[in-house]
């Protein structure tokens, strides 16, 4: 079975999606505006230029390069929270900030099925970054492998580990190639959430050309003799100026359970 859905991070106190518009995005994280670039914004701002002179930094595109200019001082780092975890935002030079808002539509969805399962849940994730979706998995009682390929990146999850006070749940950290990694971890027998038992499987991409069906495409083809639930879809931003969706990453879950997905945190609309 195959359903389409649209998520919706819907209760986000430290985050909020102002306004968009003519290629891009005014954002609050936290105690800051942004106003950064994306090229799906295709439709007009709601909000008056004034309003988006405002932002405390922007991500300007120029002939130095790409960069954030500052209208007054921010810091390396603030706190952010998000149903008990705390963590860090930046302004890194890659135009984001470290979080992902529309993810935490995922990580409620990770924590009801591990405190749903009737036994230890061994997590596996993969291009791990800042860390969130592992520090979801590990408050919500599984063990998690954390990897990604960056030191810098890992770092920051790590730091996140602590201000969330959960540098004492069971989480191995490492600073491995996701691919070799999963390929050795295949050849010594190792299983997480891909066992012959799994309770569930979550993919995602950003910026890259595949639809939300390819993705479940794949996800069905490696998981769909087994039966279950291939939902797959969009994980979307609603603006405050004129309530418009904006979608940011397209994802595929498995559930060895036919069901709609309808979790804490998301809106879900088919």
């Amino acid at each position: 079975m195959t359903t389409i859905e649209t998520l919706e991070a819907a209760d986000w106190t430290d985050y909020a999606l102002l306004d968009s518009g003519d290629g891009m995005r005014l954002e609050r994280f936290g105690a800051y505006t942004l106003a950064r670039p994306d090229p799906e914004v295709i439709w007009r701002k709601r909000w008056p230029e004034a309003e988006w002179a405002k932002a405390d930094a922007t991500f300007q595109h120029g002939e130095s390069g790409e960069r954030w200019t500052r209208r007054r001082p921010i810091p390396e780092q603030w706190p952010m929270g998000y149903h008990g975890l705390t963590f860090s935002a930046r302004l890194t030079p890659f135009k984001h900030t470290g979080v992902f808002p529309e993810q935490a539509a995922l990580w409620s969805l990770l924590q009801e099925q591990i405190s749903r399962a009737a036994r230890t849940v061994n997590i596996l994730t993969l291009f791990g970054y800042t860390g969130l979706a592992a520090l979801s998995a590990a408050r919500a009682g599984a063990k998690v492998t954390y990897v990604d390929a960056s030191k810098w990146a890992m770092e920051w999850a790590r730091e996140n580990q602590q201000a969330s006070g959960l540098a004492e749940k069971p989480i191995r950290w490492l600073l491995d190639d996701a691919l070799k990694f999963v390929k050795r971890e295949i050849r010594r027998g190792a299983h997480y959430e891909l066992s012959d038992r799994p309770l569930f499987v979550i993919a995602t991409a950003y910026a890259v050309e595949v639809s939300s069906l390819a993705l479940g495409n794949v996800v069905s083809d490696a998981l769909g003799e087994r039966g279950g639930t291939v939902a797959m879809g969009e994980l979307t931003l609603r603006e405050q100026s004129a309530g418009r969706r904006l979608s940011t990453a397209v994802y595929a879950y498995w559930h060895p359970a036919s069901h709609r997905l309808n979790v804490a945190g998301a809106a879900s609309t088919r």
